[in-house]
């Protein structure tokens, strides 16, 4: 079968999107996987052994000018920087024929989420995981397995950003593992990420593509910021219902400050209304 499916503890899957990413979803119906070498992080799948030798020679790997200390042999600075540049190579070769999608895995939203990839004109899809996942690995058995390797689990993390191989009792941390899509370093605990990868196993190279058909073929819901006015709203149902997707868009339980201070305005301005004078609560 060629896959190894893991299912998230928590029920839902979110995937925080930019209006016109979300537009092409909803357009298309289908489910896209970026290549990993695609993706903003250098760093993507390393492991401690790949950081430490990068952090113990940052003032090779960062500078577009190399800076050789005058103590050190040219020979030496020059064995660094081709080991630096197979680190980098060996990253992208692993990389290369591996694709993705990832979601946040909570049963509630993130602001943190909603800041980092959606702003204030995005969307959040909240997918039943295990809906979206039985869909995914369907597709794959009935159209991808002869191409692709599927893949389904959670996010690991652990502390690979080290700048040492010793520990603070000079025990050497090193572990001399390969790569590896689903280890991260714990500064992005909080994605709480659970993946969907797709790993080619032929020569013939394209992105995989899992087409819904139809958006009802999957159970999910879409949010929106807790402010967005409402015309642009009836906008979003209006393209989701020519779509055939009934499910009316739905406000963020975030309440932004802006919403908050609206709230508090309103409020004040009932009880003025109603006594003529507002007196502040000890």
């Amino acid at each position: 079968m060629n896959s190894e499916i893991a299912y998230p503890k928590e029920k839902y899957l979110w995937k925080f999107l930019d209006l016109y990413k979300f537009l092409s979803f909803v357009q298309t119906k289908q489910l896209y996987f970026s290549n990993l070498n695609d993706f903003e992080d250098i760093m993507e799948s390393a492991t401690k052994d790949h950081y430490c030798y990068i952090n113990g020679n940052r003032f090779i790997a960062d500078t577009d000018v190399k800076i050789r200390n005058p103590s050190m042999p040219i020979a030496e600075f020059e064995q660094k920087e081709r080991d630096i540049l197979n680190i980098y190579t060996e990253l992208s070769n692993y990389r290369k024929n591996k694709f993705c999608s990832c979601f946040f895995e909570s049963n509630s939203e993130s602001i943190a989420m909603w800041n980092l990839y959606s702003k204030f004109d995005g969307i959040a899809i909240r997918f039943d995981a295990e809906s979206l996942i039985n869909f995914v690995k369907n597709y794959h058995l009935e159209n991808l397995c002869n191409d692709f390797r599927l893949t389904t689990k959670n996010v690991t993390y652990d502390k690979l950003n080290i700048k040492s191989p010793y520990d603070e009792v000079g025990r050497i941390i090193l572990t001399h593992e390969l790569p590896d899509s689903f280890k991260k370093d714990n500064v992005f605990s909080h994605e709480k990420e659970f993946r969907i990868l797709f790993e080619k196993i032929n020569i013939e190279y394209y992105n995989p593509i899992v087409q819904l058909q139809e958006l009802s073929n999957v159970n999910f819901e879409v949010f929106v910021n807790s402010t967005l006015e409402e015309w642009k709203i009836q906008v979003l149902n209006k393209i989701l219902a020519e779509n055939e997707f009934s499910k009316p868009v739905m406000r963020s339980d975030i309440l932004s400050k802006g919403l908050i201070e609206k709230y508090q305005k309103n409020y004040l301005k009932k009880i003025i209304d109603k006594h003529g004078y507002y007196i502040q609560p000890y």
